[in-house]
């Protein structure tokens, strides 16, 4: 797929130019005479990058580049500022603006290649590590569904052995007594022996049963918007090849909450992809953040993820959060990742919620309630 880069000039023989000069090197240019104009070709131009001249008609390079950064999806696209010679007022304004690099006019057709050059190995990198802690998240990901597997048999197993262990102990003890009061004090002292052995046993179970069921949250006062914008910021790439727009709608009075981030974001990751698989044709993906109080008049934090996806059947939301329930073959999923999300939600003392419609998508909402440390 060609790089695709928006060229935004008034002067039409220089916006000639800079075309000729990206089309030759096969880029695929998009071209607009304002910012106004811009902005509607915008979705349908998807660019990698943009070139804007800064002095235009309608909508200035300065209005067009503010309106840019106000959509998530084009949050990091980089964008090249065109300024007259000596201009520096420009070039301050647009460093304030966080613009990521300029041209002056005139300029060399090189210069301008080594600029969208740069700019493009850039913007490489930083898919590359964003890819790389993603993966890395979604390992740890799967660690934590291995372990809520082993837990969740481990915790079965030793629920199951406990009662016949119970009976082993009261049966022994009761032919202990027996064996007293017959004198038989060489099978009373065996028997002895086995009791302690059973109790041993039995109280191994119980530690073994508090291990799985008690794993310590590392808690710490998080800005929840941070926390999410960067999950956000290293799975928007996944999400522009999906062809996902990405909407963010946060609460402005939000405090800090008192969570374990690196399980909170496992939460976040698994339920945000789970919503772009929903979605394999593309669609829109808003996080809204907002503030409630549930009966008791707690305070709460309300993080919701909605999708355009294909929705959940009814028949399929009971189950959703089961261990091992999945609609996917085994190689796409492990059916534990929304089992794992519950969890960890619960140990926060909160608790997740579903609305789904077939065929117009689906909203997991997130509750977690408002503490102070300590």
């Amino acid at each position: 797929m060609p790089i695709s880069i928006l060229v935004v000039e008034d002067d039409l023989v220089l916006r000639d130019g800079i075309c000729e000069v990206l089309e030759t090197a096969e880029y695929q240019v998009h071209v607009a005479s304002n910012g106004e104009e811009a902005l509607q070709i915008l979705d349908d131009a998807a660019p990698d990058i943009i070139v804007s001249d800064i002095m235009m008609p309608r909508m200035d390079g300065y209005d067009f580049y503010k309106s840019v950064r106000k959509n998530d999806r084009w949050l990091h696209v980089p964008f090249i500022f065109l300024t007259a010679k000596g201009d520096k007022e420009d070039i301050l304004r647009g460093k304030s603006l966080g613009v990521d690099d300029y041209l002056t006019k005139p300029f060399d057709p090189l210069e301008l290649l080594v600029v969208v050059e740069s700019k493009l190995r850039r913007m490489r990198k930083l898919e590359a590590k964003s890819e790389e802690k993603l993966q890395k998240l979604s390992e740890q990901l799967s660690h934590a569904d291995r372990l809520a597997t082993v837990g969740k048999m481990v915790s079965e197993f030793v629920h199951e052995i406990k009662n016949p262990l119970t009976a082993i102990t009261a049966y022994a003890q009761f032919v202990q007594r027996r064996m007293v009061q017959q004198n038989e004090s060489e099978t009373a002292e065996d028997m002895d022996r086995i009791v302690r052995q059973a109790r041993r046993i039995t109280k191994m179970a119980e530690d073994i049963l508090g291990y799985t069921r008690k794993e310590a949250l590392r808690t710490e006062a998080v800005d929840i918007h941070h926390l999410l914008d960067e999950v956000l910021t290293f799975i928007s790439f996944r999400l522009k090849k999906q062809n996902i727009v990405l909407e963010t709608q946060y609460a402005s009075n939000m405090p800090q909450l008192v969570i374990d981030p690196d399980q909170m974001e496992q939460v976040f990751l698994n339920i945000i992809i789970n919503a772009g698989q929903a979605m394999k044709t593309g669609g829109t993906l808003t996080i809204n953040t907002s503030w409630l109080h549930d009966g008791h008049d707690a305070p709460a934090a309300r993080i919701s993820f909605t999708d355009t996806g294909i929705g959940i059947p009814p028949e399929n939301m009971e189950r959703l959060f089961e261990a091992y329930f999945t609609t996917r073959s085994s190689e796409q999923g492990t059916g534990l990742g929304l089992y794992v999300c519950k969890n960890i939600i619960e140990k926060h003392k909160g608790h997740i919620e579903v609305e789904s419609e077939v065929g117009h998508g689906s909203t997991f909402h997130v509750y977690l309630p408002v503490k102070t440390l300590g």
